[in-house]
């Protein structure tokens, strides 16, 4: 297996990324330029932040993906990147080859180049061995050296000699042509087999004349006589050698769109990044970021993770889900990795473990179960372990929770929990939600901040669009069209660049067309349907399994519901589409308007068959763990399937109740009640489940069903489940549940009836 990179430059390693499916090699920055210590005297952290963000976000055909980065246990800046396999660089892949086939290689290379550029990013350190050929595909890589253009002249002299510009050895700051000169130095040593010297290349003399003037301009001594950008030279190259000038491919113009600048939002990152600071040295906080769907409530929250880890501090990310969620659901992750962080006691172990059920391979122990105890003291004391982990970890935290518009009651009554904690702890809390769909969010959780996003103004909306396609971008009467098209929100607004590129035939000629008074009149959904169009016909009944089940792929359920369909060719399909993207090494859809838009355009009668498809490829995937009993409760309940349904909604609610989720527990046990009426269920069944509802309600404090914190976003107030004590709220009929619960033998026939595989964990607490 050829390697990523030779000795020499950068150190090097290799690593197992699970998250990502394959290796990650990881260069560590070089020492003493980004060391915690300079970047606090130099005052750097922000802008390595900045470039660590946009090197992870760069995505194009001839750019090696950044996977991930973060610091080492030295505390020293690297970056994870794909390992090529099977890879030579670019001189063996170019020598001795027909000049044809030596052009198309640099041209491929300055593709690359030309989108770093319009990134803002300098390589700073292009040489043969950070230009890899893999299979008529080339790659460039290694960005240890890279800086962002705002900030060349603070970087210090680094590089390769033979490939450096000569005004590098005087002092003067990296640029896009020193990048430029470094092409054309391995240009020469491909073609010629030697580097140029005094800007003249060493080419035999019946070489093509125009050729070799593309080249030693190139690589002439003054920065001034060189072309300006990669795609001038692009054109001069084939222009010198008769071949067409390589279209823009749909790839390329996918790169420059979904790496679009993060623009505006000053206010919004100045004021998380002081919270971030003070929480760094133990006065953390909790803050919620509100928007409208697609104004960039995720991607400011990238800008606070690059930040964050570049400070030294642990990120956590969780997520919730439009339905089929379980309890906790968006703290399951952040648990997880808790259990990691931390030394747990056995009986913090014990209690986390049915919120991490593979606690034992991430300790490498036996776990024992938690001790039953009554439901109301279930949550009180997972919430009292939660707390004690969290105030014990040394390392500054930043838990990050999206979607919580889509949150259960107990996930959001422990982020309140924790917020009333995080002033006292080296801890900061941040929850996205969408404001249209749940503005009274806010009030029910009214120990965090609020942050609202606002669309993007005319001045930001000309930035994205100069960013998308250069200079033309900003050309007033563009910006009038996006602005009016898109009202400032940057999903829609980069939608509409797409589809007039389209129409133009590339992101370079948009500033030259007849701009349409409208772009089309199905507005959005129309332009999130084109997007969808551009997957091929034979992936989209997978795309349609995958919208069913949830915004995560859920790649091994898949591979069960297409056992026939080569996944990894699919996604690869629906990444060239940009519909689906890699986050934190997980796929994804790009945007959860794109999800619901497949879910659109299902027809209703087509909708129940692919509902237990999923539910059968969730079974074989994923067995019938607890973390999966509401998703498989959704998805039978949409597939008509009353027994599966009531059958899957009794486990969830047993194992809602397992983990002191009452208001979540309750949902489930009636709709299993309902269903199990409908199928005409033996009285045993009906008899535990009425057991089981009069269980939550009683420690719910209410007859009920319908109290829970999501009323609370609508301005009524609730909270977790209520000790026993509440059972006076009752009346007669809570005298008669708690005597009845206390019925000699009672306890004994649930536990049998629970380890003979009939009902799940039933809970006294009276």
């Amino acid at each position: 297996m050829a390697r990523a990179g030779p000795a020499g430059g950068p150190r090097r390693g290799e690593a197992a990324a699970p998250d990502a499916g394959g290796l990650a090699r990881l260069p560590r920055l070089p020492e003493g330029e980004y060391t915690p210590s300079s970047i606090a005297r130099h005052e750097l952290a922000l802008s390595l932040a900045h470039e660590f963000q946009t090197l992870a976000s760069l995505r194009h055909p001839h750019v090696i993906s950044v996977l991930d980065y973060g610091f080492d246990a030295e505390h020293r800046p690297y970056l994870a990147m794909d390992l090529l396999e099977d890879a030579r660089h670019l001189v063996q892949a170019g020598t001795g080859q027909p000049l044809r086939v030596q052009v198309g290689l640099l041209v491929q290379t300055l593709m690359a180049l030309a989108y770093l550029h319009r990134r803002g990013i300098i390589h700073r350190d292009l040489k043969p061995a950070n230009v890899l050929e893999a299979h008529g595909q080339v790659k460039v890589l290694d960005f240890g050296l890279a800086v962002g253009r705002e900030h060349v002249h603070r970087a210090q002299p680094g590089g390769t000699p033979g490939y450096l510009a000569p005004e590098l050895f005087e002092d003067q700051p990296p640029s896009e042509v020193t990048d430029l000169f470094s092409v054309g130095a391995m240009a020469s040593q491909m073609m010629f087999g030697r580097l140029p010297h005094a800007g003249q290349v060493p080419s035999p003399p019946d070489f093509p004349p125009a050729l070799k003037a593309v080249l030693e301009r190139l690589v002439s001594p003054d920065p001034k006589l060189r072309p300006r950008s990669a795609d001038a030279v692009i054109a001069e190259l084939c222009a010198a050698t008769g071949e067409p000038v390589p279209p823009e491919s749909a790839a390329t113009r996918e790169s420059f769109l979904q790496a679009a600048r993060y623009v505006g939002r000053v206010e919004e990152q100045a004021r998380l990044s002081t919270v971030l600071e003070s929480a760094m040295v133990g006065r953390g906080g909790a803050w919620l970021v509100g928007g409208e769907s697609g104004v960039g409530k995720s991607r400011l929250l990238e800008e606070l993770r690059a930040l964050a880890l570049v400070k030294g501090a642990v990120v956590l990310r969780g997520q919730g889900v439009a339905a089929g969620g379980s309890p906790y659901q968006e703290w399951r992750p952040v648990l997880r990795w808790l259990a990691i962080l931390t030394t747990l006691s056995e009986r913090e172990a014990s209690i986390l473990k049915p919120l991490v059920p593979d606690i034992e391979a991430l300790l490498g122990h036996p776990v024992a179960d938690p001790a039953e105890v009554g439901a109301d003291m279930v949550q009180a004391r997972l919430l009292h372990v939660v707390e004690d982990v969290f105030a014990r970890l040394t390392q500054p935290l930043v838990v990050v929770l999206e979607d919580l518009h889509w949150a259960g009651d107990e996930s959001l009554h422990l982020l309140s929990r924790l917020a009333t904690r995080a002033a006292q702890l080296r801890l900061l809390l941040i929850g996205s939600f969408r404001d249209d769909e749940a503005p009274s969010l806010p009030s029910a959780l009214p120990g965090l901040s609020l942050l609202r996003l606002p669309r993007l103004d005319a001045r930001e909306v000309s930035i994205l669009s100069e960013s998308m396609m250069g200079a033309p971008g900003a050309r007033p009467h563009l910006v009038d069209l996006l602005l009016r098209e898109t009202e400032g929100n940057p999903f829609f607004l980069v939608e509409v660049v797409r589809a007039l590129a389209e129409e133009a035939g590339g992101l370079d000629r948009l500033g030259d067309m007849s701009l349409p008074e409208r772009v089309f009149a199905g507005g959005v959904r129309r332009l999130v349907q084109r997007r969808l169009e551009k997957v091929p016909v034979p992936s989209r009944e997978l795309l349609q399994v995958a919208a069913i089940v949830g915004r995560q792929v859920d790649v091994p359920l898949l591979q069960q519901a297409a056992p026939d369909v080569d996944v990894e060719h699919w996604l690869t399909d629906c990444a060239a589409a940009a519909v689906l993207d890699v986050a934190d090494g997980r796929w994804r859809f790009a945007h959860d308007k794109l999800r619901e838009g497949v879910l659109d355009d299902l027809p209703v009668d087509a909708r129940p068959a692919l509902h237990r498809r999923a539910a059968l490829a969730m079974e074989a995937a994923h067995g019938q763990r607890a973390e999966w009993t509401a998703a498989l409760t959704y998805h039978w309940g949409m597939a008509g399937d009353a027994l599966r349904e009531a059958r899957y909604a009794l486990r969830a609610g047993e194992d809602a109740l397992r983990v002191g989720a009452c208001r979540e527990a309750l949902p489930f046990l009636t709709r299993a009640l309902t269903r199990v009426t409908e199928v005409g269920g033996d009285a045993m069944t009906l008899g535990h489940l009425e057991a089981l509802l009069a269980e939550t309600r009683f420690q719910l404090g209410s007859s009920s069903p319908s109290v829970s914190m999501r009323s609370a976003r609508c301005g009524t107030s609730a909270g977790p489940c209520r000790p026993a004590a509440w059972a006076g709220r009752w009346g007669r009929w809570g005298r008669v549940c708690c005597g009845w619960r206390r019925a000699p033998g009672r306890r004994t026939t649930t536990r049998r009836r629970r380890s003979s595989g009939g009902c799940g964990a039933w809970r006294g607490g009276c």
